[in-house]
């Protein structure tokens, strides 16, 4: 999710939401990160931990993609979220092609370990 102070109202919204669920929201550039850690280091870091990560596309910022992407590969439930249906459209067929490569690429993996 983008930092920008435009994001405030959909900031407080999920944090709200994930809140009246019982968990607890960590939103990164909220947390105190040791000098030596990247904003990246530490959301992969969190993520390790996470029972679902909302991945918000609003504003189509890169590292949604990865971080997204690291959360389905760990096995991590992705919740996506997207201001505006024309950008949630193109997001959710992004996401699906990045799916259908993943399996793609476990279903080459599970043949090539037969011919070991």
């Amino acid at each position: 999710m983008s930092f920008g102070v435009e994001m405030g109202s959909i900031r407080a919204t999920i944090r709200k939401t994930v809140e009246v669920l019982g968990y607890v929201p960590i939103l990164i550039d909220e947390l105190l990160i040791d000098s030596d850690q990247t904003i990246n280091d530490a959301i992969l870091s969190h993520l390790k931990g996470a029972k679902f990560c909302i991945a918000d596309f609003t504003e189509q910022k890169d590292g949604v993609y990865f971080e997204s992407g690291n959360a389905l590969g760990r096995g991590i439930l992705v919740i996506y979220s997207c201001h505006g249906l024309n950008r949630l459209i193109l997001i959710l067929i992004t996401c699906l092609i990045l799916y259908m490569a993943m399996e793609l690429e476990v279903k080459l993996i599970k043949s090539n370990q037969g011919n070991d």
